[in-house]
């Protein structure tokens, strides 16, 4: 909810506001499962695209989709705002864009190959660092050479021209072993099973499409994961894809007065999971990049510590659901992230943590000279928007109903061609 300029996530003895401002310095929301990170995550998605941001929201648990349905107002979300919000508090939907990388969900999302990289196609097939550096000379070949690089059918007719050429590239680019491309074409063919012919290909997907604006007001994006969460490898590197395109595509800005997009990733700890120190590096240079390109980015995870230090330093906005501790393990979890806060000499945030009710939340926010808030005690507001499932014949009118629709479902002209 916006209110005087400012998002209104929570309340308590001290409202818990997010300064727009202040969001480009990124964030993280953090809870055991069942503790209310959804409901977190869609009224903060609701407070910045009502400031005028943009924002994609990855959807892994199918639940977000309920913005295109105007909330209703039952008597236990009344119970949850505050008497003086009653008369400003109003139930509503949103403009959202429905996103789908299958096409089956939702407007698809197409990802080529040249586009992919060798850093992440060599991650997403689980490869070695002899059979990553065959995966880099088939790109550089692909590209000296101007070859096709869209499909994982034309990637698989590189690595079989590149074979057959190894004894003239040896010398130029650097040995090619045959088992190497024997375990990458193994990869390929695991990858095609599961669905990366369908999301890997030529496409006319714009990340501008992303960011609209109307009426004065932000656009959701929801990019329904559900059926990429299953496989958390193509998960976790659609996420890192998207961070990658924003630092290629979007103009450095420096300081701006509130985020000109937003990307809040659910189950973001699958990114930092069998990462290669290059990668690692790659993904912090990438975060440390979005705040001068005016981008807000959150994350959201169950433990503080599925996500490495040095994003953590980066993520300056925090909410804390409970955490529950069933083990020493679970313990130091709890106190890690008890003490990643601001401390609030009037709060206990190791005993709060662990005892927190669904819809309570520890939270600091930076303030206006950049310091972060004490840690706070909050109630986190209802969303505008439904709770409810979406009906998914409703779901679908709305998907037709789309300005992008016939962009992106009608077939283009290297389609038609290649039929």
């Amino acid at each position: 909810m916006l209110t005087n300029r400012k998002i209104l996530f929570g309340t308590g003895e001290t409202p818990a506001y997010l300064l727009p401002k202040m969001s480009t310095r990124h964030g993280a929301i953090f809870g055991s499962t069942g503790s209310g990170k959804s409901v977190s995550l869609r009224v903060l998605c609701e407070g910045m695209v009502s400031s005028g941001t943009p924002v994609l929201i990855i959807d892994a648990k199918g639940d977000m989709d309920g913005s295109i349905i105007k909330g209703e107002m039952t008597p236990e979300i009344a119970r949850r705002i505050p008497q003086e919000l009653r008369d400003s508090f109003t139930m509503r939907k949103f403009e959202t864009q429905i996103w789908c990388p299958f096409g089956e969900r939702g407007l698809p999302i197409n990802i080529p190959i040249s586009d992919l990289g060798p850093l992440l196609l060599s991650r997403l097939l689980m490869l070695n660092e002899v059979q990553s550096g065959v995966i880099n000379i088939a790109f550089a070949v692909a590209k000296d050479e101007n070859l096709p690089l869209d499909t994982l059918d034309d990637f698989e007719t590189l690595l079989s021209y590149v074979s057959y050429k190894a004894p003239d590239y040896r010398l130029r680019y650097g040995q090619i072993a045959n088992a190497s491309l024997g375990a990458i074409q193994r990869g390929l063919g695991v990858l095609k099973n599961e669905g990366g012919d369908i999301l890997f290909k030529r496409t006319n997907f714009k990340l501008s499409d992303f960011v609209t604006i109307k009426s004065g007001e932000g656009v959701i994006n929801v990019l329904d994961a559900t059926e990429l969460i299953k496989n958390p490898m193509l998960y976790s590197t659609v996420l890192l894809w998207i961070l990658t395109e924003i630092q290629n595509q979007f103009p450095e800005l420096g300081s701006v007065e509130k985020p000109i997009f937003s990307v809040i990733m659910d189950e973001a700890s699958s990114m930092f999971k069998n990462t290669s120190r290059l990668l690692a590096t790659k993904i912090e240079q990438s975060v440390k990049m979005l705040r001068s390109k005016g981008v807000s980015l959150w994350l959201s995870s169950q433990q503080i510590g599925d996500v490495p230090p040095p994003i953590i330093s980066q993520l300056n906005n925090r909410i804390l659901h409970s955490i529950r501790a069933y083990s020493p393990q679970d313990l130091r979890g709890v106190k890690a992230a008890a003490n990643s806060f601001r401390q609030n000499p009037n709060l206990d945030c190791v005993q709060e943590i662990q005892t927190l009710k669904t819809g309570e939340v520890l939270c600091s926010f930076l303030q206006e000279d950049g310091s972060p808030s004490i840690v706070t005690k909050a109630t986190v507001l209802p969303p505008q928007s439904s709770l409810k499932t979406v009906d998914e014949a409703v779901r679908a009118e709305h998907i037709k109903q789309s300005p992008l629709y016939h962009k992106y479902t009608s077939p283009n002209w290297w389609e038609i061609f290649t039929m």
